[in-house]
This record gives structure tokens, sequence and C-alpha cells, in this order.
């Protein structure tokens, strides 16, 4: 049992977005992309296998208010475990998989968690720390060596949860010193989505692509539980790399992008470096195109880039209609550019 939705569909707590996914249940909640083929799974289908996992890591000692620590690359697993850790009223703590040892054994420290949900790649990593480790889980598939999560049974009856209950502590560094820990509770996170959901951003026909770490708040928040929240499906692409981001978001038909300036920096760069490669000529009527539809743009508010840059846009991403970007400054120049 668990808190319900408000009479105005609104999302009081992360239990109700995750019991949700039974709406709609066989649209598909992601396309994660692997190295020949996408894999998809169906919105009820990650509904069965958070509760499953949320009711096992129960059973396994997990208690109301618990911090269990995800320590691996974005992938489907991370998502269905740290979902799983909510919903079984636990306190995810996503950690950034490139922490050197000092600040990974400060946190271990500082959060005392129940559990460390992990890859194999980085178990000699863990046992190399000189601090005490909690029981360690693996969030591979079923074939990896070692205990891993999907193999723990048992039944175990869900806690309620309420909106004032710790959902994510996250760690930041901020600009100086050691990386220090911020909870964020239901409410935190849910006004966040109910806000946005309000705002009628997302699309019914629309998909999202995720080029971002999930240890950070914003693609947390935005690339995560908002278009799992409004029904649209996620893209995640093979790797956090140039290539396999275009790749994704033409197989993945993406028509919004969840970034940061840094992304769209390198996304505008690998625009231009492909005329540049073409010569002078080539590289100066992209200038001039560029120059032209933002002008018209600012002078009548028309937006002829689609028409003008044709070519582009049909091979970067045709379905492309939004581009969100957050966690810092995005530069003018850059966003007119984009535009």
């Amino acid at each position: 049992m668990h808190s319900s939705a408000s009479s105005e569909g609104e999302f009081q707590t992360l239990a109700d977005l995750i019991d949700a996914l039974e709406n709609d249940g066989s649209r598909p909640a992601w396309c994660a992309l692997r190295k020949q083929d996408v894999r998809v799974i169906k919105r009820s289908t990650l509904k069965k296998r958070i509760h499953r996992s949320a009711a096992a890591l129960s059973n396994a000692g997990l208690d109301k208010g618990d911090r269990v620590i995800l320590w691996a690359d974005n992938s489907p697993e991370w998502i269905i475990a740290c979902l799983a850790v909510i919903r079984a009223g636990g306190r995810a703590v996503p950690l950034d998989v490139q922490l050197e040892s000092n600040s990974l054994e400060r946190i271990i420290k500082n959060c005392s968690p129940r559990f460390i949900l992990t890859e194999e790649k980085r178990l000699a990593r863990l046992e190399e720390l000189s601090c005490d480790l909690p029981r360690i889980l693996l969030i591979q598939e079923p074939e990896s060596k070692g205990k891993c999560l999907w193999e723990l049974g048992g039944e175990s009856e869900l806690p309620q949860l309420t909106e004032d209950d710790d959902a994510v502590l996250f760690y930041t560094s901020g600009t100086t010193g050691p990386p220090k820990g911020v909870s964020l509770t239901h409410k935190n996170l849910t006004f966040q989505i109910n806000r946005i959901l309000k705002e009628g951003l997302g699309h019914e026909d629309d998909r999202l692509l995720l080029p971002l770490p999930l240890h950070h708040v914003y693609p947390f928040t935005v690339g995560l539980l908002f278009p799992l929240a409004s029904k649209i499906p996620i893209v995640l692409p093979l790797a956090l790399t140039g290539p396999q981001i275009v790749r994704a978001v033409k197989e993945g038909q993406v028509s919004v992008i969840c970034g940061v300036p840094r992304l769209y920096r390198a996304l505008y760069n690998a625009i231009r470096g492909r005329f540049e490669e073409k010569g002078k000529p080539a590289l100066r009527l992209f200038s001039q195109c560029l120059r032209l539809t933002s002008f018209i743009r600012l002078k009548f508010g028309m937006n002829v880039g689609k028409l003008v840059l044709y070519p582009l846009h049909r091979k970067i991403g045709p379905r492309l209609r939004l581009v969100a970007s957050g966690g810092a400054p995005l530069d003018p120049d850059l966003a007119r550019s984009l535009q």
C-alpha cells in the first residue's frame, strides 16, 4: 500500500509513478541500443520487475530509510534497481562511476549503505578499498558470476510511502571540498515532475534521448522520471560517446533530447566539422545559411532552418523538435546556432 495520486492526477510519491506504469502498459518504457539491435521493455513489464526486485530487497533486509549505493553505468538494469530501492522504501544513492577511491571510501563511511549495487567489472575496485563494505549485489543479467540482485527471491509486502519520505541521496562536490550528500524527498521530486507535466512539454508520440549519467539530479528527474510519468519512451544510447549518441537519435527516432551545454557544444562542433572536412566553400555556405535563418527567425519569428538545412536535419534527426539544456548556463550564441 502507498499514498495515491490526487484527484487532479498529480503524483504524490514515486510509488504513484511506478504504479502508473500499468497505464498504457503495452507502450515501450525504453529502447536501449545494443551493438547489433535495440532492446525494448514495456511499461507493464517494467512495473512488474520493479515490484519483484523491491520485494526481494525488502526480503533481503532492506528497511525503510536504508541507503543503497548504485555504482554502475547507465543501463536498463540500473533504472530497475534504482526504482526498486525507492519502491522498497530505501534511499537510492547514485554515484559517479569515475569517483576516485578516497571519495568512494568517504561516501561509503558517510552514508552507511545497507547494500552496494554494482557491475562485475567494478568488484576489484571495491575490494581494494580500506573501509568496511556492506553486502554487494550485481545488477547485470542473471548469467553474471557472483550474487545478483535478480537472483534474490522471496515475498515481502512493500511499505507505505509518504511525500515526506526520503527517496534519493545525491552526492555533489559543488565548487570546493569533498562530495556532500543532499537528500531529496518524494515530494521534492514529484513537485518537479508535476510542474513539467502541467507545462505540456511532452507529446504522445515523442521519444526522449537520455545521454547523461543518472547520478545528477537533472537527468534523473527530467531525463528519467519525467518521460516515465508522461508515457514517453526513453532512448538509451549504447555509450555516452558522440557517434553512439548520433546513432541513438537516428535509430531511436528521437524527438526530444535531455542534455547539457557540453553535449550540445560537442554536437555543434561535430556538425561544423563535417562541413570543414568538405572545404572552405562548404563551410562558408553553412555559415551563411546559419546567419540567414537566424536573421529571419529574429526579424520575422519564422523558423526556416528545417527547410534551408533540410539535408542536415534528415541526416541527424528528422523528428527532433525539442532540445532541453540544463545543469550549467548555455552560451547564447550556441543556443541561436542550434535553433
